[in-house]
């Protein structure tokens, strides 16, 4: 069998205490094949080293996954614009093209995570809708 990247072994290595292309796999039944003691000092050094590998291969995926993130260059109180999504509607000569592509301007109520805002309306604070960063837009009339 074939090591996963991440834990550095196959999972039938981890398992079973002989390797997958044994001889002794050519028996019926693998109960056979068990020690009746399992030792317990290797189980640990193996699931140790499995433990290990794996924590190394999450640190490494989450520095190649974070290398070009961005934080959200929006604070609480700004004006964005959010990204519409019109749809067209034959019955209501309604055609999706011709709409604007933003609304707004709105006002960042507050942040929930990280990347997801609240925007109400600045005239009447009331919620317009919870948006992710990537449908925002800044709106620049207000930092002239």
């Amino acid at each position: 069998m074939a090591e996963q990247e991440a834990i550095r072994a196959s999972p039938f290595s981890v398992i079973l205490p002989f390797w997958s292309n044994s001889p002794l796999l050519n028996r019926w039944k693998i109960n056979d094949l068990l020690p009746e003691k399992c030792n317990k000092r290797i189980l640990k050094q193996m699931w140790g080293k499995v433990k290990q590998n794996l924590e190394k291969r999450h640190s490494y995926m989450a520095k190649c996954y974070n290398r070009k993130r961005a934080a959200a260059p929006f604070t609480v109180g700004d004006l964005v614009y959010y990204l519409n999504h019109p749809v067209s509607h034959a019955g209501r000569n309604v055609t999706a093209k011709l709409f604007h592509r933003w609304k707004g301007p709105f006002k960042i109520d507050k942040f929930s995570p990280p990347v997801t805002v609240r925007i109400v309306d600045p005239a009447t604070s009331k919620l317009v809708t919870r948006a992710h960063v990537s449908l925002l837009k800044p709106d620049l009339s207000t930092r002239l």
